[in-house]
């Protein structure tokens, strides 16, 4: 795991050794790199900062789209609000993501709800001195994983239907998504640097779906797919089996015909020509 570590590390070094021409960065990571320079962070630390970003962003992502997606998707009712709810925020050549953050508590609440079900992030802990914990005693130079899973399904602190989609939860309880038992994230040393670029990243693409395309389950029947729980992640469950649901989208307005697709948590799935030109 180290070596593999280092491998991607150095392979970033190569990369922010070429010329800017030759790697041609997004605007994002040409501003996060700038502010790094005047920072006068080392090489080696840049190096490290953007291992961490691309590992997360091409791990969780997509995931956690997926998964928000697929319990609004089979909700007729709470699709209809959602898209109504984002309208506003989407223009014709932009997306206003200061509106998605701060005017749609439903949306947030869909996406904390998503997060507190499909997250299953642990910390690693070094323990410097015995440590008491229950009937046990953790021994000094021991290694801990910590997984917060367990927070997340505790009704003592969540509230009753902890297996159910319901972002009212999120919406009745405004101190929920800041409670020490709700950590989609981390916490610590490790908390997640980019939890705030996923949120914005994960409400944008939800927000244009759902407010562009007329979504609804093909046949109208389907489920949201079993989570796999039987094995560890890098923050995000995956779906049993890969998993799918069949979603029929119209563009709104458009007049285009249907297409079909298979959302699956890697992506939309080919069914049927023409293919729509997007994919999470």
């Amino acid at each position: 795991m180290f070596r593999a570590h280092d491998n991607g590390a150095e392979a970033f070094t190569r990369y922010f050794q070429l010329p800017a021409t030759e790697r041609k960065p997004c605007h994002y990571i040409k501003t996060v790199e700038a502010k790094q320079r005047k920072a006068e962070m080392s090489d080696r630390d840049i190096d490290i900062v953007a291992q961490g970003m691309f590992w997360t962003a091409n791990a969780n992502h997509s995931k956690i789209c997926f998964w928000l997606l697929a319990h609004i998707i089979r909700d007729p009712a709470l699709l209809e609000k959602v898209g109504l709810e984002v309208a506003p925020a989407l223009s014709k050549d932009n997306i206003h993501i200061l509106y998605l953050t701060d005017q749609c508590p439903l949306l947030a609440a869909c996406l904390n709800k998503t997060l507190r079900l499909c997250t299953d992030a642990s910390s690693a802990r070094n323990v410097d001195v015995a440590t008491p914990v229950g009937h046990l005693t953790l021994s000094p130079l021991v290694k801990i994983l910590i997984p917060y899973r367990q927070l997340h399904y505790d009704e003592d602190y969540i509230g009753p239907g902890i297996l159910a989609f319901d972002p009212a939860s999120f919406l009745d309880n405004k101190e929920l998504a800041r409670s020490p038992c709700f950590r989609p994230f981390g916490s610590g040393v490790t908390y997640c640097s980019g939890r705030l670029l996923t949120r914005r990243e994960v409400l944008a693409l939800v927000a244009v779906v759902v407010a562009c395309y007329e979504l609804e389950l093909e046949d109208g029947v389907g489920g949201v797919p079993a989570m796999d729980r039987t094995k560890p992640t890098l923050g995000v469950m995956d779906a049993v089996g890969g998993e799918g649901l069949r979603v029929r989208i119209r563009e709104r307005g458009g007049g285009r015909c249907d297409i079909g697709y298979i959302l699956r948590e890697d992506g939309w799935g080919w069914v049927e020509m023409p293919l729509l030109a997007f994919s999470i």
